[in-house]
């Protein structure tokens, strides 16, 4: 697609938009696993993997169901032993794949009272193909809880390890309950920012703030579900990336990743050439380029960043602030 110049006008225009602060999300169709797969607008991932006709697989579909697993609890819960830390992973994803299939066998008896229009037959077939459609697995804190357990602070190649070990012993959980089950089941780390707050605000009422490791402040924590990238460290963190890469292939439910622009200004050929090497050399899946907005109230514009006073009129408490993802 790439050298497709009628497709490169309309990325240039996409990365144009994106670089005003426009919510434009990019996928990644590339390779076995992206052809034919769909993507919501979350980042949230279908295969055309399950019955062999990429059209029953991805299309009239959708995702049953999600529950997401707050792993930071499990690290604390293991108190710093690993195996002890892989026992209590295996518990829950237990209880949440139970949780999805309760969900789906409820479906499957009330769906044509509850969703009459959407499960409506005809000749014989229902619209909405259920058994086609997936249940996922979300993950919040994965970086987190591989930190608590190595002992790091930051993001190196002992936490990213920890992390794909965490995802591998999920991969093959949800492989063993698809042969089972003959049920789609789904590994993610999408946002869910409602879940990603709940659980940090849970975890340091329980454990307290000097224990937990959360992003954010304490009047505001939150659990990491997305990776996040500055722009301007792309070339740096190419081996984290790189890293990455691997246990990002085990979230066959997708993964989102926001590429922060902070207040600096890019051409929209720049980021067009970031997204071609985030696609062919770091195989990201999905992602997003995200800006802080400011606006103030008075003179009605708009600014770069996170301002704390306006360049315009030199308002300072008439000043909002916009930003996709915390």
């Amino acid at each position: 697609v790439f050298n497709d110049n009628k497709a490169e006008k309309i990325l240039i225009q996409a990365h144009r938009l994106a670089s005003e602060g426009g919510a434009v999300n990019f996928a990644n169709p590339f390779g076995d696993s992206g052809k034919n797969s769909t993507f919501s607008v979350s980042g949230c991932k279908i295969n055309a993997d399950w019955s062999g006709d990429w059209e029953i697989d991805t299309i009239r579909t959708g995702i049953l169901g999600c529950v997401t697993i707050n792993v930071p609890r499990i690290a604390y819960e293991s108190e710093g032993n690993q195996s002890k830390y892989f026992e209590i992973l295996k518990d829950r994803l237990e209880m949440a794949a139970k949780a999805l299939q309760i969900k789906r066998k409820a479906l499957r008896v009330w769906s044509q009272n509850l969703l009459p229009f959407l499960f409506q037959k005809i000749n014989g077939d229902s619209y909405f193909r259920l058994e086609s459609s997936p249940m996922v697995i979300n993950f919040a804190g994965l970086k987190e809880a591989s930190q608590t357990l190595i002992g790091s602070m930051h993001d190196d190649e002992s936490t990213l390890k920890f992390t794909f070990e965490t995802l591998k012993v999920a991969s093959d959980f949800a492989i063993k309950m698809v042969k089972r089950n003959e049920e789609r089941l789904l590994l993610s780390a999408l946002p869910s920012l409602e879940a990603a707050q709940r659980l940090a605000r849970f975890d340091i009422e329980r454990y307290g703030v000097s224990r937990v490791r959360f992003l954010g402040s304490r009047e505001i924590p939150w659990y990491s579900t997305y990776r996040r990238i500055p722009v301007q460290e792309v070339e740096s963190l190419s081996k984290i990336l790189a890293l990455e890469r691997e246990a990002d292939k085990l979230l066959n439910g997708g993964s989102l990743a926001v590429l922060e622009l902070g207040s600096d200004s890019y051409e929209p050929l720049k980021l067009l050439d970031i997204s071609k090497k985030l696609i062919n050399e770091y195989g990201i899946r999905f992602f997003t380029y995200d800006r802080s907005l400011t606006y103030c109230m008075t003179c009605k514009k708009a600014w770069n960043g996170q301002l704390h006073k306006c360049p315009s009129c030199g308002s300072v408490n008439s000043l909002n602030y916009f930003k996709r993802y915390f």
